[in-house]
Formats: structure tokens, C-alpha cells, sequence
């Protein structure tokens, strides 16, 4: 069999998870999206493997198609196939046992999701107030709490605009939480945002400010915010991880 082979789950960004296949022969680099979301696949495909079964495993990386295929022979072989407009062309062919294979694959990508890499609002579908917290690292009663406290202009003038509002600092500070509560304090002056560079008003904007809204209670606020920024989904849609946990692979791997 072939002496060294490895995988390597290195980051998860705007819904592409990136991984590489490491081996004698050469590393090979590829990656799983969220738009062609194939961790259920993935799951079947290890299971098959942990049967000990020939399993065939194919996904969209959004520029061709990759295909994983173990061979149950005398002399196992793990295969890497990219199909691309209908021609089909060879990448890695190992001599590898079931689970060895299955070994590398599994305890590395559960390594990586339980790893600071692994970025779940990069992957999974998320809103803007979960994206919010965790770029600021507020909570949710912290964030709703700042923000309840702006009035009608300045929470219209928040939900109005695009979330880059870091150009209108001086400069980042390594403090995630300072910086919101600057943006907060420029967003509170009479600065017109307007006129301000890099910070464009998001046309398609619509919120249904109550007339009295400077009269609600902050739990009353607090709500309004928080159906406003929910109702904002992010586009990454993946499946959650943990999806391909599976007992039967486990049980295989501890024999």
C-alpha cells in the first residue's frame, strides 16, 4: 500500500470549504460548496466505506465535477476522477485499505469543525444578527440592547446602509467590540452618510419605521430590531456539519 496519505480541511470561506489530499504520489487541492451542498453524499459514501463496499462518491465544486471512488479489489484502490464538460480525467489512484481511507477522511474533517478554522457563518445559513455578533463579538442581548438605544433616525439610518461600516473609522482597532461602538457614536452624529466614501445606501431597503417608534419601550425596539435584522439572510446556506457524524463509521473505526 501506499505509504503516506492525508487529509487536510484548511478553511471554509463564502461557502466554499477548502480541503487537500496529501499523498506519496502529489497533494491535491478541492473543495465542497454550499451551493451544491454535498455532506449528506459525503456521509453515504463513508458509510459504504465502512461496510467495506466499492462507493462511488461525485460533487458540483462549482467549476467541474470531482469524483472519490474506492475499489474493492485484492489490491484496494481510492481513485480522484475530475469530469469536465464530459471528458473525464484521472488525478490520484492509491492503494489504500477502507480504513485507511475512511480514518483520513473522517477524523480530519471533524477535527477541522471543531477547529477556530472553521467558520460557520462562512458555511452555514445564518442572519445578519448572528453575522453581526459574532464579527463584533456581542451577543445578541448585548447588540439589541446598543441598538435600541439609537432613535428613529439613527436605527433607520443603520438598517439602511451596507454593513461595511469600518471605512468610516480612522483605523480598525484589534478590539472588534471598540470598533462597533464607534460606528455607533458616527452613526449618532449628524454626519451625513450619504457623503461619506465607501459607505453606499442600500437602495432596496425597506423598513416600516413606526411614526412613533422614539416612543416605544427599549423591549418594544429591541423587537422591531430584531425582526428587522433577521428577516436579513445570509446567502450561505450549507448543511450543519455534524450531519456526518455516524455511529456505524465510529464503531468501524474502534475495531
Amino acid at each position: 500500500m501506499d505509504n503516506v496519505f492525508a487529509v487536510k480541511f484548511e478553511d471554509v470561506v463564502a461557502g466554499w470549504m477548502n480541503f487537500q489530499l496529501i499523498s506519496s504520489q502529489k497533494n491535491y487541492s478541492t473543495r465542497f460548496t454550499d451551493m451544491h451542498d454535498p455532506l449528506l453524499a459525503f456521509k453515504r459514501w463513508l458509510e459504504l466505506l465502512a461496510d467495506e463496499q466499492t462507493a462511488v462518491f461525485s460533487f458540483d465544486t462549482e467549476e467541474k465535477i470531482v469524483e472519490f471512488s474506492w475499489i474493492k479489489e485484492e489490491e484496494s484502490m481510492f481513485l480522484v476522477t475530475e469530469i469536465e464538460n464530459g471528458k473525464r480525467e484521472q488525478i490520484l489512484s492509491l492503494t489504500i485499505s477502507a480504513k485507511e481511507l475512511l480514518t483520513a477522511f473522517y477524523r480530519a474533517f471533524f477535527e477541522f469543525i471543531q477547529s477556530e478554522s472553521y467558520r460557520a457563518l462562512e458555511w452555514q445559513g445564518s442572519n445578519v444578527l448572528d453575522e453581526m455578533g459574532e464579527k463584533y463579538q456581542f451577543s445578541e442581548t448585548e447588540l439589541l440592547d446598543l441598538l435600541g438605544n439609537l432613535n428613529r433616525k439613527e436605527i433607520k439610518e443603520f438598517l439602511s446602509y451596507e454593513g461595511n461600516f469600518e471605512i468610516l473609522l480612522e483605523e480598525e482597532s484589534a478590539n472588534p467590540r471598540k470598533d462597533f461602538l464607534q460606528i455607533l457614536e458616527i452613526i449618532k452624529s449628524d454626519a451625513d452618510l450619504d457623503t461619506l466614501e465607501g459607505v453606499t445606501s442600500r437602495e432596496d431597503a425597506v423598513f416600516d419605521l413606526p411614526k412613533n417608534y422614539d416612543l416605544l419601550s427599549l423591549e418594544e425596539k429591541r423587537q422591531f430590531i430584531c425582526d428587522s435584522l433577521q428577516s436579513g439572510m445570509v446567502t450561505y446556506g450549507g448543511t450543519h456539519p455534524e450531519v456526518v457524524r455516524s455511529q456505524k463509521v465510529e464503531l468501524f473505526l474502534e475495531k
